[in-house]
């Protein structure tokens, strides 16, 4: 069952273990997925522009930036290039990598609690893996939550994140995914 817990509703420890247990979700799958011991394995915050959005489209991006929300009740991926108008961007996971999504932030200005739901999607055919209802982070005093369980992808998955439009702004919704890149530690030759 995937529902949002409100950031000012837990302890600040409280969300320290529920970010461990992102973590230790992801090293976990790593471990058994790429037969590595867990001193091999590292985890990073991920970054929208060099980890989710193709190079030769990311120019001009500065952080996350969902397709506008043009109409009520549609859904737009949260992952959108530089082109006019944006277009919807599906990340394929790399080989070396485990994506452990935690948390969301609703950054958006722009109108009033832009987006009804977020959806994660897995494949071509794009089955849901896990639904949140936005909605209830509204009447907060922060537009945070985590998750109640971490969403995973691996390779090959292919990502489809995507928010329902509450209200048509027009413009792209700055909806912020905790996400935590597992992969193995990798030599750095300078």
């Amino acid at each position: 069952m995937s529902y949002l817990i409100p950031t000012e509703e837990i302890s600040l420890a409280e969300q320290y273990r529920m970010r461990k247990l992102a973590i230790d979700k992801g090293r976990a799958r790593a471990r058994e997925l790429w037969k590595q011991s867990d001193s091999n394995i590292t985890e990073r915050d991920a970054d929208y522009i060099t980890d989710f959005i193709p190079a030769a489209t990311a120019a001009g991006l500065a952080g996350w930036l969902s397709q506008p929300l043009l109409v009520i009740g549609n859904f737009y991926s949260v992952f959108a290039d530089n082109a006019a108008p944006p277009a919807a961007i599906t990340p394929t996971v790399p080989t070396n990598q485990i994506w452990v999504f935690y948390k969301v932030s609703q950054l958006s200005v722009a109108g009033p609690d832009p987006v009804a739901s977020l959806q994660f999607r897995i494949g071509a055919a794009a089955n849901l893996k896990a639904h949140f209802d936005m909605e209830a982070i509204y009447g907060k005093t922060v537009a945070d939550a985590y998750f109640s369980q971490p969403v995973t992808f691996e390779n090959p998955d292919i990502a489809t994140i995507q928010v329902e439009a509450r209200v048509a702004i027009g413009v792209g919704s700055r909806t912020r995914l905790g996400c935590l890149i597992i992969e193995p530690l990798q030599n750095t030759v300078v």
